[in-house]
């Protein structure tokens, strides 16, 4: 039985905890748990905290359903506002950690364990369903949960009154969303094959790197540079008698696709539809938020992409479009080679066999596939 835990939720906490305490750099949190036989759900720590946006949290299930004889023990890592846009937790992995339980009476250690897991998106938690034998706790039926971190930027009188969350209120949200296409405001109109978009270049500028070189003219260079194929031709009217300082035609993405994009530049907020005829899919915003530099809109999308994964979808995504960037392109390349014994049954992959023509890179993508299966 594997290790890795999926995500726990927070707030389901026992009341009875200890302070948190520094010592020599080192952060060690404990947490008291009562009547542990008569547990019958999971126990959850309070958030930890190891800077003022690092958050943690431990759970412990006594009595494993799938094997009584042992106690469960977690590490969750709980995402900051960032961290939930983003795959990977750089910050993360500059921590060392053990997690213990403890004998209240003697204070003596029953059983510590490090952590050896880079905590992500994907893989918040880790832990052990057979962390220790139940036989193992004291016969007081009290135990100490507890973890301890190799450093934490928090001193000892540290305080930290809130969870990591959104930080744009909702009404700000609301207000900013009302301006995106509005005609009223806007100094810019795109024009994506016949549909009219309205915006402010200022906010545009401000958000997205592309756009701002587009208006001030150095659009062509930063192009050049990143060796985009797709081009928008630009038209400036400043100075001029006209109610758009720019006229922009965009011929590549749909305006439904154009327009989710304004309006997270607007609001930082995105809806993803899995209807294609909404034009909003997570692949069609990957697709836009690439070409347009925006790094966490494409990240979102990204990880939109992983979360909607399965064996029915994944080669129809890998051999359709995710090819076209690498990074999205291993990352489904090595779920398809991971699943390939259920993937080859499926009706998209059937259907990909059956038309390779209608896949630009079906005989390099192929000849990936039946390389790592066989290394496997």
């Amino acid at each position: 039985m594997s290790d890795i835990k999926p995500p726990t939720g927070i707030g389901r906490y026992s009341s009875n905890v200890s302070d948190i305490t520094v010592l020599a750099g080192k952060c060690a949190s404990e947490y008291l748990i009562r009547q542990v036989s008569k547990l019958s759900a999971a126990v959850y720590s309070p958030p930890i905290a190891t800077t003022p946006d690092t958050f943690w949290e431990l759970e412990f299930i006594a009595s494993f359903e799938h094997d009584p004889d042992y106690c469960c023990f977690f590490l969750t890592a709980i995402p900051n506002d960032q961290e939930s846009r983003s795959l990977i937790w750089p910050k993360r992995k500059t921590y060392k950690a053990y997690i213990y339980l403890k004998d209240p009476d003697t204070n003596e250690i029953i059983e510590k364990k490090p952590i050896e897991h880079e905590f992500n998106l994907k893989e918040p938690s880790w832990g052990h369903f057979t962390f220790c034998p139940m036989s193992s706790l004291p016969s007081s039926d009290q135990v100490i949960i507890g973890v301890e971190f190799d450093h934490s930027e928090l001193s000892s009188n540290s305080r930290h009154n809130a969870l990591p969350g959104p930080s744009i209120p909702n009404d700000l949200i609301e207000a900013w969303g009302e301006q995106v296409d509005n005609p009223a405001t806007a100094d810019v109109r795109f024009n994506l094959s016949g549909h009219f978009v309205y915006a402010n270049s200022a906010i545009l500028s401000q958000r997205c790197r592309y756009l701002k070189y587009m208006f001030e003219g150095e659009w062509a260079s930063e192009k050049n540079q990143n060796k985009r194929e797709s081009v928008d031709s630009v038209r400036s009217f400043q100075g001029r008698s006209s109610k758009y300082k720019y006229l922009v035609d965009i011929n590549d993405f749909h305006h439904l696709t154009f327009l989710e994009m304004l309006r997270f530049l607007y609001t930082d907020q995105v809806q993803f539809e899995e209807d294609p005829d909404l034009h909003c899919t997570p692949i069609e915003v990957y697709a836009i938020a690439d070409k347009y530099f925006i790094y966490e809109l494409r990240n979102r999308a990204k990880i939109e992409i992983w979360d909607n994964l399965d064996v029915d979808n994944c080669a129809m995504i890998l051999f359709g479009t995710a090819a076209q960037w690498k990074d999205l392109k291993d990352d489904i390349l090595d779920y398809v080679v991971a699943n390939f014994s259920k993937v080859k049954d499926t009706k998209g992959f059937k259907e990909i066999l059956c038309n390779p023509e209608d896949y630009p890179m079906f005989g390099e993508l192929w000849v990936e596939i039946m390389s790592l299966t066989k290394s496997k």
